[in-house]
């Protein structure tokens, strides 16, 4: 457990690096794929394009606060989180528990989805519902046979956890019926109860997991073989 935790700190440590900080949406409305390129977008599904949280969303984020984490960059927001999930899991790690295979696999199933991140979009209110399909609809990497990783949406800062978590409930939904049943969609939010959830900005991670699923070379389950 000990040199798996290490193999993944030194994971998170490059992972900025690895995702390059390209795949950050610049805040407006046009939709860009980590290459830069327009994404091809299927139709927005009209439980989301039409839900009825939209305007609350709009009224609250339209208009970005003069300071706070909405007034940094993409880039400077991803930082954050991946600041965040260093800590998060180092204090993981160190809890106390009678069942240490119960601790093992909390670690495990916190950290893989963090750990195959394929791509991070910054999402402003503007032409929001949109906007979130474009990106979930151009990860093919989340379709049943897919290779499996996760999407991150980072969602404006000043959505209340009340209002996120039924934006978060929506995408969930859809995911499901449009994209892949199996996909794990989590929230992550300031105002979180859970630890491992109290992410420093809002958070959407839609996560699609595969056997095949690579990180550094090996698997998951194959992670103390290549240490």
């Amino acid at each position: 457990m000990v040199f798996f935790f290490w193999a993944l700190v030194v994971l998170l440590t490059t992972l900025p690096s690895a995702l390059g900080f390209a795949g950050a949406l610049p805040r407006s409305s046009s939709i860009v794929a980590r290459s830069g390129q327009p994404v091809a977008m299927s139709t927005t599904p009209a439980a989301l394009a039409e839900a009825a949280w939209l305007p609350e969303l709009q009224a609250c984020c339209a208009v970005a606060a003069a300071t706070g984490p909405d007034e940094a960059g993409p880039e400077e927001r991803m930082g954050m989180v991946l600041e965040w999930l260093q800590t998060m899991l180092v204090n993981l790690e160190l809890q106390e528990t009678e069942e240490e295979d119960e601790l093992d696999a909390d670690f495990v199933n916190a950290a893989r989805p963090w750990l195959h991140t394929k791509a991070f979009f910054d999402v402003s209110a503007q032409g929001f519902a949109e906007v979130v399909w474009g990106h979930v609809s151009a990860a093919d990497y989340l379709l049943p046979a897919g290779e499996g990783g996760s999407l991150l949406l980072l969602l404006p800062s000043r959505l209340p956890l009340s209002l996120f978590e039924r934006v978060a409930d929506t995408v969930r939904s859809e995911v499901a019926t449009h994209v892949n049943a199996d996909a794990v969609v989590s929230g992550c939010h300031p105002d979180a109860e859970q630890p491992e959830r109290k992410t420093p900005v809002p958070v959407v991670q839609i996560f699609a997991d595969s056997p095949d699923l690579l990180v550094e070379g090996g698997s998951m389950s194959d992670a103390a073989g290549f240490l």
